[in-house]
């Protein structure tokens, strides 16, 4: 679940997932968006608008973000997790994204882009983040979380975090879209959670923040929450 004016009327919107939503297949997922203002309770099946999922098993609003303006429209745009979809390889994940404005209910098949997970079972889109502009190009970037993946061949286990410059368009594979930055032995599921961390170092370049729950380090699966400098990394 994220908040931001997706429509630009000044007033922030919801969207919220429901990664098992049977509405157009079995756990095909769906997000629903509110419009704001909103002022009561009220039945999700009153939404402004469905994104269904694609098909079944895809999991679509496993993870949503919104806010960030990949398109450079001016519009806050949304990122949209689909850790388990399937299109080429089973369960390599995607995220997609899909331009604010007016939204109408349909297929995330419409989305704007799709960066499809490297391998199978990557989990990719897993986590999702809209991060800024880390390029001074007048667009924001985003980061994509995968579960599973190694320095050789990423087809293991310990994670990585895809940071993708805007904007994108089309499908695309997520790995040959953006700059990823992979996990260790030590620091596995290094792309269960990916998030926005502001301007921590101050030097006018967006940071980003990830999680690995299963972190060795300080013991086994202790956890562990790693800060990027964007603007330090090549």
């Amino acid at each position: 679940m994220d908040v931001a004016d997706l429509n630009g009327d000044g007033v922030d919107d919801l969207l919220l997932g429901a990664y098992q939503c049977p509405r157009a297949a079995t756990h095909a997922g769906a997000v629903f968006l509110v419009y704001g203002p909103i002022t009561s309770s009220m039945y999700l099946a009153d939404a402004d608008a469905v994104l269904e999922g694609e098909v079944e098993m895809d999991h679509a609003g496993s993870s949503v973000d919104v806010g960030s303006d990949i398109d450079g429209d001016g519009l806050a745009d949304a990122v949209i997790g689909a850790y388990y979809a399937s299109d080429e390889l089973d369960y390599a994940g995607a995220a997609y994204v899909v331009s604010g404005g007016e939204w109408t209910s349909g297929s995330l098949s419409g989305a704007t882009a799709k960066l499809l997970g490297p391998f199978a079972s990557a989990r990719a889109g897993f986590s999702v983040a809209g991060l800024g502009d880390l390029h001074g190009d007048g667009y924001d970037d985003l980061a994509v979380g995968v579960l599973s993946g190694t320095s050789d061949g990423f087809d293991g286990g310990w994670g990585m975090s895809v940071v993708v410059p805007g904007p994108v368009a089309g499908t695309s594979y997520l790995v040959e879209a953006g700059e990823v930055l992979l996990g260790s032995k030590e620091a596995g599921s290094q792309g269960h959670t990916v998030s926005s961390a502001g301007d921590v170092d101050a030097d006018g370049v967006p940071d980003l923040a990830t999680a690995s729950y299963q972190n060795d380090t300080g013991g086994t699966n202790a956890g562990a929450t790693y800060l990027f400098l964007m603007g330090q990394l090549d």
